[in-house]
Formats: C-alpha cells, structure tokens, sequence
C-alpha cells in the first residue's frame, strides 16, 4: 500500500511537473505569436507612413511648382498690363493732337487712331484671357492647398 501511495505521489508530482512545462511553452509560443502580429502591424504602419510622406512630399512640389507658374503669369499680366497703359496714354496722346490737328490732316489722323484703337482691343483681349488664367489657377492654388491640408 505505501507502494501505491508511493507510486501516486510520484505521478502526482510528475504530473504537475508536466503541466508547469506545457504551461510554460504555450506562453512562450503564444508571445512570439503576439511579437510577430505586432511585427507586421508595426510594417504596415511604416509603410503606409512612408506613402504618406512620399504623397505630401509630391504635393509639396506640385504647390512649389504651381506657385512658381502663378508668379510668372503675374509677372506676364503686369507687363501687359504695363503695356497696355503705356498704349492707352499714348492713345491719349494722340487723340488730343487730333483735337488740335483735325483742321489739317483729319483723314490721317482718324486712320492712325482706329489702327491704334484696335491694338488697344486686342491688347484688351490678352488681358481679359490672362486675368481668367490667373483666375483658373488661383481656384486650383486653393485646392492643391486644401488638399495638402
């Protein structure tokens, strides 16, 4: 009997034994199962930031880009703005010598004002069309930069 109880002791300690070491590799196990779907979080995450900055970095250049075009067409626009008040005071000018010369050479002078009046139209034209442009890529400045914030 004290065989038995002997033998039952000893399996009853083997026993527990054998539970502490299961116990111990089934954490082990389910650690590194945790460790590598942390892992591949972590991956996604930092790829998903690196498209990320690589999109803002991208819309950055689109927004230096399209603010260096819009500078360009201002400056274009003030030079045929600057153009089109120099033509227009010469315009003046010329009406008020018609007014003092109508007397002499009123057909010559009335041919050289239409010839200027119509420059000055289409001067009038170029500016209308750059002031649309100019007008178009604001709207699309505005949009680059909401999109950017």
């Amino acid at each position: 009997m004290e065989e038995f109880i002997l033998k039952m002791v000893l399996c009853l300690i083997l026993a527990i034994v054998l539970g502490i070491v299961i116990g111990l590799l089934w954490s082990k196990l389910k650690t590194k199962k945790t460790e590598r779907r942390e892992e591949k979080s972590a991956g996604a995450l930092s790829l998903k930031l690196k498209e990320l900055e690589s999109l803002y970095v991208k819309e950055q250049e689109a927004k230096a880009n399209f603010e260096k075009q819009c500078r360009e067409l201002k400056g274009e626009l003030m030079q045929k703005t600057n153009l089109l008040v120099s033509t227009s005071e010469t315009l003046k000018e010329l009406q008020n010598k018609k007014m003092h010369l109508v007397q002499n050479s009123s057909s010559s002078m009335e041919n050289l004002l239409k010839k200027k009046e119509q420059e000055l139209l289409e001067f009038e034209e170029v500016l209308v069309k750059a002031e649309e442009t100019i007008s178009d890529l604001q709207v699309e400045l505005d949009r680059v930069k909401a999109l950017a914030e």
